[in-house]
């Protein structure tokens, strides 16, 4: 079973004081200030702290991260990433947008690049103080600006990424059985 996410900081800053590497399921924290803690406690350590993104390493999120990097989408910079994942709450979670629980697919790791500014902006409607829809907006160096959102409001699940180029467009659908685990 999962630790509840109030243990993620605790348990991650006990490992790097005695000097391990740690891999912490998103969130990292449960606030910013504490993650930020993690990392320059991490740098002073000289470890590695990193956050599980399960779909950083998955077949087809490689493959799409692939085609960018070789070029096949088009010049550098791309015209947009825009990822999607609305979708009812799930039934067991009981934590918010903020605290992590949503998949969708990391455009930094795609590009391979931080984004160098950033904006968002949520609302808590079903629950007080529990964002449960999020709209985010980053630009990259290269230029490329990403866009997702994220919503626990919508009746049906999707978790969609489509990335535009000027020689081709890639969707990627999540919860499309075509689409998982396998080359594209």
């Amino acid at each position: 079973m999962q630790p509840p996410i109030a243990t993620h900081f605790e348990l991650a800053r006990e490992a790097l004081l005695h000097g391990k590497h740690v891999m912490v399921e998103k969130p990292l924290a449960h606030s910013s200030l504490l993650a930020e803690e993690l990392v320059e406690l991490a740098e002073r350590q000289r470890c590695t702290l990193m956050t599980g993104h399960t779909f950083i390493y998955s077949p087809p999120v490689n493959v799409v991260k692939n085609l960018i990097q070789d070029g096949n989408i088009g010049r550098h910079p791309l015209h947009q990433l825009v990822s999607r994942e609305p979708g009812p709450v799930p039934k067991r979670c009981r934590c918010h947008l903020g605290s992590g629980c949503p998949r969708c697919v990391n455009p930094a790791a795609l590009l391979d690049e931080m984004p160098v500014w950033g904006t968002s902006f949520g609302r808590a409607c079903v629950q007080k103080n529990k964002n449960d829809v999020a709209f985010i907006w980053l630009q990259f160096p290269s230029g490329v600006v990403a866009s997702i959102e994220i919503s626990w409001l919508s009746p049906q699940k999707m978790r969609r990424t489509s990335i535009v180029g000027s020689k081709a467009q890639i969707l990627y659908d999540d919860t499309e059985p075509s689409d998982q685990d396998k080359d594209l």
